[in-house]
């Protein structure tokens, strides 16, 4: 399932299979805001995603739940 919005407690996947929980939204007024994802490093096949994504680029990821 895909949706293009990802929200706090989001759990997501990135294309390459890593898997994560939204943990924090900031954000900075005029600056893109940022989620914060902590990743579950046994999906992650060696290469850990960053833990900043904005909303442009958590668009890309797939909402689990």
């Amino acid at each position: 399932m895909r949706v293009s919005m990802v929200e706090l407690g989001n759990v997501v996947r990135t294309k390459g299979g890593a898997i994560g929980s939204v943990t924090d939204w900031v954000d900075h007024g005029m600056r893109p805001g940022l989620f914060t994802i902590e990743w579950d490093e046994s999906t992650c096949g060696g290469r850990v995603p960053a833990r900043h994504w904005t909303r442009a680029e958590a668009a890309e990821l797939t909402i689990l739940s």
